[in-house]
């Protein structure tokens, strides 16, 4: 397998895992079904009209509403052109994601 079928296939797992469990959290699917088109654009399956950097922006600004943790500025580094292959939205979206999920439990 070549590195853009593992990227569908890891952006798929994860964005789906995220998606269950975020069912309840309007902004969080929001943030989600973002996150996969620019990942999916990313790897030319899905055509963004040459915007890219405001969904990677808007990707980042939404999880610093949703999530309030530095895990989102990891969706500007899908700002490289060199390394778009790989997922960085869904990736910044589950490690916010998992970040504010351990900081609730801290809490109760």
């Amino acid at each position: 397998m070549d590195i853009t079928t593992i990227s569908i296939i890891v952006i798929g797992i994860i964005g789906i895992a995220l998606l269950y469990s975020m069912s309840r959290n309007i902004l969080g699917v929001i943030v989600v079904i973002l996150a996969i088109l620019n990942d999916l654009a990313d790897l030319g399956l899905v055509s963004l009209q040459g915007y890219e950097w405001v969904w990677d922006v808007a990707v980042c600004v939404l999880l610093l509403l949703w999530c309030r943790n530095l895990g989102a500025f990891i969706a500007l580094a899908d700002m490289i052109s060199s390394v778009s292959v790989i997922p960085f939205n869904v990736i910044a979206v589950a490690v916010s994601y998992g970040l504010k999920a351990r900081k609730e439990s801290k809490k109760e």
